[in-house]
């Protein structure tokens, strides 16, 4: 019974999440990052070397907030680095070394690392 029930609540984040703008982006080091768009402020990044991204503890219980609705994301890719904005920012990243760079709307690097 706990499993089915465990099985409903992953589904249902699943499915929260699936509506969220999420984009993949390989690396060169085999590496795969995840970038959600969630807000005009926020991005939040995942990296693995496995397959996929499995849900984590913090998602599982609630913890952190996993039902953004935002939706003004956009990508564009070349080989070397793919950008992401959502309309007030960007997030630069290199493919290279999966380094990352947040620019704000009038084109200052607001962190870079």
């Amino acid at each position: 019974m706990n499993r089915f029930i465990l099985s409903l609540i992953t589904l249902l984040a699943t499915a929260l999440c699936a509506e969220a703008q999420i984009y993949d982006i390989q690396l060169k080091n085999g590496s795969k990052m995840q970038v959600q768009v969630c807000s005009p402020q926020i991005f939040r990044v995942k990296i693995t070397t496995q397959d996929s991204f499995p849900e984590s503890l913090m998602e599982r219980y609630g913890i952190l907030k996993t039902d953004w609705d935002f939706k003004d994301g956009s990508i564009s890719q070349t080989s070397r680095k793919a950008t992401i904005s959502n309309g007030r920012s960007k997030l630069v990243i290199n493919k290279e070394d999966g380094s990352l760079a947040m620019i704000s709307s009038d084109g200052k690097t607001i962190v870079e690392k």
